[in-house]
């Protein structure tokens, strides 16, 4: 299966996308690659894409007092974009980074607007994904709140088992809110 029928198989499984909709999302995606470390949006700038990964991996970041803070990360098939930044099309509060060379689709806010107005099937997948970035970032403020780093941890390894272990050290104990000395303890706890 070619990387847009992936993109629209990963769509559909919210709603079908008719087909003159598709033609006109797929004709107004373009494909970007990022190099390991290169940035998909900095702090300060506007976020004007959502990008669909295809391959490849990033997180999401912030900077304070010069540490930096993971507030997520973006496997094959996520969603990503600094979605404030997008949907208020104002300057972006967090960095995008590839954490390895990532392959991407993505479509212009402009864009995927115009679809919006266009297609209800298209602005019931806005909908219902917007409901899952909600999700997620809940499931996450609960985690945060309920879990010790240790439950935190294995819960991202039950669920991306294959793709923690491409995550740096640095950047796991920045999601986990511990210093890599406490992770490095807990991945020696787990292998036990």
């Amino acid at each position: 299966m070619n990387d847009a029928l992936l993109l629209r198989a990963a769509i559909e499984r919210f709603t079908p996308f008719p087909d003159v909709e598709w033609a006109f999302f797929h004709e107004h995606l373009h494909a970007q690659e990022f190099k390991k470390e290169e940035y998909l949006c900095t702090e300060g700038e506007v976020e004007h894409y959502i990008y669909f990964i295809r391959s490849g991996l990033a997180r999401a970041y912030f900077l304070k007092e010069g540490r930096e803070y993971t507030l997520d990360f973006f496997f094959a098939h996520d969603f990503a974009t600094a979605f404030t930044s997008f949907l208020e099309q104002r300057p972006a509060a967090i960095y995008l980074q590839a954490l390895e060379n990532t392959l991407t689709w993505k479509i212009h806010h402009d864009d995927l607007h115009k679809l919006y107005h266009s297609s209800a099937a298209a602005e019931r997948i806005g909908r219902v994904i917007a409901e899952q970035q909600f999700m997620r970032r809940s499931r996450k403020e609960l985690a945060w709140l309920s879990l010790t780093a240790r439950e935190r941890y294995l819960r991202l390894l039950a669920s991306h088992q294959d793709m923690v272990s491409r995550i740096s050290v640095k950047h796991l104990s920045s999601y986990l809110g511990i210093h890599p000395e406490s992770l490095s303890r807990i991945r020696r706890q787990v292998t036990r």
